[in-house]
């Protein structure tokens, strides 16, 4: 099959398999980072002291509700820290706080050069059962932090956006 036919029937494809309106992304770009995005998200920077708090529009009156994604940046210090502790501090630090907390898969990646994980979780917080992509990415200076949660099978439903907004994380030159 020649190349250029493989790459049409992957984008028809992945096309079909994201929910209608996702495969219309744009680049956001923010110190030290960038990222794919619906583009008819909302966004808020600077929102609980997140670096970015995006959810799909309003009209899509379920997702509103449930679809979250969450970017925040710590400090990274190689000589306290790796990315694999930094991981599992984070991991406690969110099961402190939910109910049924389990790491469902984690995978490690490279992402434009950068080290990085991505966990797919499962876990309660008060009323609420979340399902969630958890993606670590390991700068020189800092720990980018992505999660984006919904409940499980709005999760499933989402699962190819997700995953292509997760996988589309990337370390940027300050």
């Amino acid at each position: 099959m020649p190349r250029r036919l493989a790459g049409a029937l992957a984008a028809l494809l992945l096309a079909w398999a994201l929910p209608a309106g996702a495969t219309d992304l744009q680049t956001l770009r923010g110190p030290g980072w960038s990222l794919e995005l619906p583009a008819q998200w909302s966004q808020q920077k600077g929102l609980m002291g997140a670096e970015l708090v995006a959810r799909p529009p309003k009209s899509d009156s379920a997702g509103w509700a449930q679809d979250q994604l969450i970017l925040t940046r710590e400090p990274y210090d190689p000589r306290r820290t790796c990315l694999d502790g930094f991981v599992l501090r984070k991991l406690r630090d969110m099961g402190h706080l939910a109910e049924d907390f389990q790491v469902v898969s984690e995978q490690p990646l490279e992402l434009g050069g950068a080290v990085a994980s991505r966990l797919e979780l499962d876990y309660r917080e008060g009323p609420r059962h979340l399902h969630a992509y958890l993606m670590v990415l390991a700068t020189e200076k800092e720990m980018i932090v992505l999660s984006l949660t919904s409940e499980p099978a709005r999760f499933e439903f989402q699962r190819a956006l997700f995953r292509r907004i997760a996988d589309s994380l990337r370390p940027t030159a300050r």
